[in-house]
Formats: C-alpha cells, sequence, structure tokens
C-alpha cells in the first residue's frame, strides 16, 4: 500500500506542475484545476504505475498516461456533478 501512496505522490506533484502552464483562459485554468486539488487517493493513476512496474516498464515515461488518466477521472467527476446539479 505504500508504493501506491509513493505513486501518488509522484502524479500529484506531476499533475501540480501541469496545472500551472499558462492557459489562454484564467477561469478556465482554475476550473481545470479545481477537482485535483480537493484531495484525493490517486488510485487509478497509482494503479497504472503499479502495472508498469509490474510488466518492467520505465515508472518515469509512464507518469504522463497516469496524469491523463487522472484527469479524465475529474472530468467524469465534473460531469457527474453537473448532472446531479451539486
Amino acid at each position: 500500500m505504500a508504493l501506491l501512496g509513493e505513486y501518488g505522490e509522484r502524479v500529484s506533484e506531476t499533475l501540480s506542475r501541469t496545472l500551472t502552464l499558462e492557459f489562454p483562459d484564467p477561469y478556465f485554468r482554475e476550473l481545470v484545476a479545481d477537482y485535483p486539488t480537493r484531495g484525493g487517493r490517486m488510485l487509478r493513476p497509482s494503479l497504472c504505475l503499479a502495472a508498469c512496474a509490474a510488466f518492467g516498464g520505465s515508472i518515469d515515461r509512464s507518469i504522463p498516461t497516469a496524469v491523463a488518466i487522472e484527469l479524465m477521472h475529474n472530468a467524469f467527476l465534473v460531469h457527474d456533478d453537473i448532472e446531479d446539479e451539486s
């Protein structure tokens, strides 16, 4: 379980750096950055990195994929909140 936590930290750090990049619209940047900063276990991207390691892949090379998985998960959460009118 500690290894998944370590993977989650690496994804979270990369995600934070990615979200500080300049967006064309500051309002859009705030919306995109909100959900990942709410905190979470980073389970999906951590499992991506764990699967990569299990099959002998490079963790460093798979971090962008793990970040993309987390952003996609956050997009689903936003969509769900819109549907629920929350």
